[in-house]
């Protein structure tokens, strides 16, 4: 399933309903709604950035390709000046 938000109850996770409630007229209950009728896909950031060559190999470019649902890569590559990061290669370390 999707990751939601546990609300603090940890031993008894509140279900979608609950969630949607306690986020009522704020934009995080526009989020969670988009998020379950599937039209927004949420990723998660790695914690650490240095272990990302353990769960992804090869150039940046062609991941970013082959993950970039939205085709915004070459636009977020420009606005945060990577260009020249497009052609570098991730390794396990």
């Amino acid at each position: 399933g999707k990751m939601k938000p546990n609300l603090g109850k940890f031993d008894s996770p509140p279900d979608w309903e609950e969630i949607l409630v306690h986020f009522r007229g704020s934009e995080l209950q526009n989020y969670f709604t988009k998020i379950l009728e599937d039209t927004m896909k949420a990723t998660i950031k790695p914690q650490y950035v240095d272990h990302i060559p353990r769960a992804v190999r090869g150039q940046v470019g062609d991941i970013l390709k082959k993950k970039d649902e939205v085709r915004l890569s070459v636009q977020i590559l420009c606005v945060r000046q990577c260009i020249r990061c497009n052609s570098c290669t991730l390794l396990v370390s």
